[in-house]
């Protein structure tokens, strides 16, 4: 079982954090990590049973979403 954590990516000096729920699914992302443009740039919701109920953009608009157990 996961702990609720966070995982960085790095990419050509971009880096992103992703925060996890304690199932181990992406609640969030953060892009710009450490700029001066950090900001969340996603977010997930999910059912009890892992299903994604809800995607969201950086500016609150839910986006169309495949829904997966995997957290994908």
């Amino acid at each position: 079982m996961w702990k609720n954590g966070t995982r960085t990516l790095s990419c050509t000096n971009r880096i992103s954090r992703l925060h996890y729920d304690a199932a181990g699914r992406v609640t969030h992302v953060e892009a710009g990590v450490g700029s001066g443009l950090q900001q969340v740039t996603e977010r997930r919701g999910w059912s009890p049973g892992g299903q994604r109920t809800s995607l969201t953009d950086a500016n609150g608009n839910p986006r169309p979403s495949s829904t997966t157990a995997s957290g994908g």
